[in-house]
């Protein structure tokens, strides 16, 4: 009866389900266990064909595949171990009920030797078998057992049609959501559905895939039908092969109408799946769509309009893989390739562009290479594999079964021959209109309906074509893309010769007009890429010129100088004097980013030279507004003046509306260098209106941004807000980074300004993050320097001083003297709050050295107002008034009360010292008259109203210093509430020493 026990002979019924009979012992059970750790081999064991497994391995959801096998095998055993073992929780190894698991377990799922487990137990070796057997027959009870509830309870199929479809593929990468979305869908009652995709982008694929799928056959028992029609389909031959299929019988001299009509009948209500593979015309594919409600049609197509007439909305796209898929399928086909040349392999992948055909077509070529053994000759096919030619030749011999239907019976499958079946149907000026368009780069670029037409001199009847034939593929409402295996295909042919030409002049009247609007330059830049290497290769002068002058704006934003820097020098001067100039403009540009200023003006200089009057007065407009920005850069303003006359004249007698708004701009920022805060406003509202008027995205943003910069100066932080908000319009319309870190600077301030603290150091943060990011060495500058201010004002002084010492650093190396000067003041204040002279007098030397380099009105008044206030710490009281003086004289012109009220209180405090009554109450009065009202905009509010306590008590106006006293800690307290973390709350009340000292004042006065 033992032996018996553990045989399990299945009935033939059984064997349609699982497809093999099985004989259940000992030495089975132990091969199974032997193969524990290996899911792959577990799921080709004898074991995996139990109907238990099957059951589990749906219910799980696995696939039938190896590993899905397996991994249902590898859970029933680990439920039946779990049965071998003892109820108790804690081994008891000196019990015998303990051994069986014990050796089952330690033997074959953890790799112990016998002798090892004989000497953990202390058994001799004819018991440790005897132990084993045990285990064996403990386990294979409950394996018998799981099989016969599965026998009783799994429904079996009816007969199966699956053998008319492909096998399904064993690897399949990157599909997995589009397959799940297909299971779900595709079901009895949802009667078509359809997809398309370009040539070998793996329709086919999906669709065996889905043949053979366990929930697509359990949900059509009544089995799957497949036919590859292809553009010449043999319909009676194929109809055939599905009578053959139903075993009907039906006379061979019907006609295939009929042949069709008596299928459909005979399949009728049945539940079935009928796969109709590459159709191409609507009629073939109809006479297919056999079978009654009951019965679903799935189509894969290589015509979008095909798809859709069939399908209506139930279709699905198939698109190629991206990189990664495409390297893990390809690690898939041919591990020891990419495992032994991962580079070269991961630029073949890349080179297909993610076509699934491609990719294993060359995964088979690799796999039979690197089994051969020699590194050389794998390293020679990827080389050459990444040449398009060599990609199109590679050819594939298929068993008659798995031939594709739009190929001739012996014909290789290859790339070339797949592409070739679409363009050979297109009409001659479709196949001419396509060898024009691959001029174009590939995907992921994309270009415009316009350009396509232009570019191809062809009619939109001709490019509806092209889409229709899933040759080009639409992207949005009127823009285009190519995969990179069609442009390799048409490619093999030379493009029409006035391709190029047309191309060079589309893209050269773009620029023109759209020069300044960065937005569409990026959506069009890799052609535009495309039309500058064209006219530089094919002799186009003119239009090269016109290119870069126009473009040098976005190429100037975009970081792109360095790039083309070496074309534009390489290039000989041309005899004709006004591309001569555009040349010389274009040099001096390039000048001015590097600070070589000398070899700019010259080049600008001569520019000017080689032009006539009269002549070119956009060309000469730009040339004048290119010297006046580079003086303004070198700080020599009275020759930016000069400049910017002469080039403002010009274009108002000129009519050139953009380099007239230009030039309001860089008076604007003149007049703000000058501290004519209201006249730098009034250039900038005018610049601002009349550019967004125009569509000058580039300096209404420029002139929103800094009328935004101008009020927040004078603390009107709504009205700065609002222009902040109308120049991040442009700067999102401009796609500019740079801008984004410089707008989240200024709305930072905004916000420290106005008490949210919090707020202003995120907005820091990101713009610092941006910056980097960018590589926006002013915008990195501009927000350390913000963060330190902000940590100075918490007392956070080691911050403050790394922040600062940052700003001088970046500064000086990338020639900012003004920035730098006002890094050098932030460090003398951080050395004064730590007691630090030397450090203090040291920075405040380095500060004046570029104070003396620029000629910065703000600049000038920060360094006087350290300069007074080391000399106060030293004692130097006359020393002290007279920089506090020319700090209040200087911070006047520029209109900043609140630090022109701070400045004037430290002055008053000198007055004191030197016992100036005369001069001390009229300055307290105007000082307080500005502090009564906000506090926004003070360097440090607290020690303000110190200060005015201070004077107030000197001049005998006790009440009114104690109000100040009081409004003091009123904003204390009303800074620290804005302030929701509690680390940076108790830093801010206790750190800085204005904060303590008023703190002792308070308790003093209770």
């Amino acid at each position: 009866m033992a032996k018996l026990r553990y045989f399990c002979g299945f009935p033939d019924q059984m064997s349609m389900f699982t497809g093999t009979q099985v004989t259940l012992n000992r030495r089975i059970v132990r091969s199974a266990l032997k193969r524990w750790g290996k899911t792959q081999r577990l799921g080709d064991h004898a074991l995996a064909q139990l109907t238990c497994i099957k059951v589990r391995r749906l219910r799980a959801g696995y696939g039938d595949t190896p590993n899905g096998r397996g991994l249902a095998v590898r859970e029933l055993l680990k439920e039946g171990l779990a049965q071998v073992k003892p109820a108790e929780e804690v081994p008891q190894l000196n019990q015998r009920r303990w051994r069986p698991y014990f050796i089952l377990t330690e033997q074959y799922l953890h790799g112990r030797s016998p002798a090892w487990i004989r000497a953990q137990l202390n058994v001799s070796e004819r018991t440790f078998f005897e132990e084993q057997a045990r285990g064996l027959d403990q386990l294979l009870d409950y394996l018998l057992v799981q099989e016969e509830e599965a026998r009783s309870t799994v429904p079996l199929p009816s007969t199966s049609l699956s053998q008319t479809a492909p096998l399904s593929p064993e690897i399949v990468i990157g599909r997995d959501g589009l397959l799940e979305e297909l299971v779900q869908q595709i079901k009895p009652g949802a009667p078509v559905a359809a997809l398309y995709g370009m040539p070998g982008v793996g329709k086919t694929t999906l669709a065996a895939v889905l043949a053979g799928h366990d929930k697509i056959l359990d949900r059509f028992p009544d089995g799957v039908l497949w036919v590859g029609l292809g553009p010449n389909p043999d319909q009676s031959a194929l109809l055939r092969r599905w009578v053959a299929a139903l075993k009907l019988y039906i006379p061979d001299e019907l006609p295939p109408s009929e042949v069709a009509r008596r299928i459909h009948e005979a399949i009728g209500g049945r539940q079935m799946l009928l796969i109709i593979d590459d159709g191409w015309s609507i009629e073939e594919i109809l006479m297919f769509k056999l079978g009654g409600a009951n019965s679903t049609h799935l189509l894969t197509t290589r015509f979008p309009p095909l798809a859709h007439e069939f399908a209506a909305s139930r279709v699905w796209p198939v698109r190629e893989l991206n990189l990664m898929e495409g390297l893990t399928l390809m690690g898939k086909m041919a591990p020891e390739a990419v495992e032994a040349e991962s580079e070269l392999v991961a630029g073949v992948v890349q080179a297909t562009a993610g076509l699934p055909l491609a990719l294993v077509l060359i995964g088979k070529q690799l796999h039979k290479i690197s089994h051969i053994g020699h590194g050389r000759r794998l390293r020679n096919l990827l080389t050459s594999l990444t040449q398009a030619d060599e990609r199109l030749k590679l050819q594939l011999n298929l068993a008659p079964p798995a031939r594709h239907p739009s190929l001739e019976p012996d014909q290789p499958l290859s790339l070339a021959a797949i592409i070739a079946l679409s363009t050979e149907r297109l009409s001659p000026s479709a196949q001419e209109a396509l060898r024009a368009l691959v001029i174009f780069s590939a995907k992921p670029n994309h270009f415009s309906e316009t350009a396509a037409r232009t570019v191809s001199d062809s009619s939109l009847e001709t490019l509806d074509e092209l889409v229709d034939a899933g040759l080009v593929e639409p992207i949005g409402d009127d823009r285009y893309a190519l995969h990179q295996a069609i442009v390799d295909f048409a490619r093999r042919q030379p493009p029409p010769a006035e391709a190029e030409t047309r191309l060079i002049q589309f893209f050269t009247a773009f620029a023109v007009e759209n020069g300044r609007k960065f937005g569409q330059i990026d959506i069009e830049y890799p052609q535009v890429r495309l039309a500058l290497e064209f006219a530089q290769t094919g002799q186009h002068f003119e239009s090269f010129w016109l290119l870069h002058q126009h473009l040098f704006e976005y190429h100037l934003t975009r970081g792109l100088v360095a790039q083309i820097e070496p074309v534009i020098k390489a290039q000989e001067s041309p005899a004709d004097p006004v591309l001569e100039s555009r040349r010389q403009l274009l040099l001096g540009r390039i000048a001015v980013t590097h600070k070589e200023w000398e070899a700019a003006e010259a080049h600008l200089k001569r520019g000017l030279a080689h032009l006539d009057d009269g002549a070119e007065v956009s060309l000469r407009v730009m040339l004048y507004h290119a010297l006046t920005l580079m003086h303004h850069r070198r700080d020599t303003l009275p020759e930016a003046a000069e400049w910017i006359e002469q080039g403002v004249q010009l274009s108002r007698v000129g009519g050139d509306l953009h380099g007239e708004l230009a030039f309001e701009v860089i008076l604007g920022l003149l007049a703000v260098r000058q501290g004519e805060l209201a006249q730098g406003a009034a250039h900038y509202q005018k610049a601002a209106q009349r550019a967004a008027e125009l569509g000058e995205a580039a300096l209404a943003m420029s002139a929103e941004y800094n009328l935004g910069v101008i009020f927040s100066r004078q603390n009107d932080y709504p009205t700065a807000r609002y222009h902040y908000e109308r120049a991040g319009h442009f700067i999102r319309e401009l796609n500019h980074a740079a801008a984004y870190a410089s707008l989240l600077n200024n709305l930072g301030v905004v916000a420290k300004d106005e008490g949210d603290w919090e707020r202003a150091q995120e907005l820091y943060t990101q713009a610092l993050r941006i910056s980097r990011q960018n590589n926006h060495v002013n915008g990195e500058i501009l927000a350390s320097g913000n963060l330190g201010t902000l940590n100075m004002m918490m007392g956070h002084y080691e911050a403050a001083g790394r922040y600062a010492a940052l700003v001088v650093e970046m500064s000086e190396a990338h020639d900012r003297p003004l920035i730098a000067g006002l890094g050098q003041t932030v460090l003398v204040r951080v050395a004064l709050c730590q007691d630090q002279l030397a450090q203090a007098e040291q920075a405040c030397s380095a500060a004046q050295t570029l104070g003396q380099k620029v000629e910065d009105t703000y600049l000038l008044a920060m360094i006087s107002r350290r300069e007074g206030e080391v000399r106060w710490y030293r004692g130097d009281w006359p020393g002290a008034k007279a920089s506090f003086e020319t700090a209040c004289e200087l911070m006047g012109k520029l209109g900043r009360r609140m630090m022109l009220a701070e400045m004037q209180l430290a002055l008053g405090r000198t007055h004191l010292m030197l016992e100036e009554w005369k001069a001390l109450r009229p300055l307290t009065e105007e000082a307080l008259a500005v502090l009564q009202d906000e506090t926004a905009g003070l360097e440090d509010p607290v020690q303000a109203f110190l200060n005015a306590h201070e004077l107030l008590n000197a001049l005998g106006e006790q009440e009114l210093a104690q109000e100040m006293l009081s409004k003091g800690e009123i904003y204390l307290a009303h800074q620290a509430a804005q302030i929701s973390d509690q680390k940076m709350r108790q830093r801010f009340l206790t750190g800085p020493q204005a904060h303590q000292q008023l703190e002792k004042l308070s308790i003093g006065n209770s």
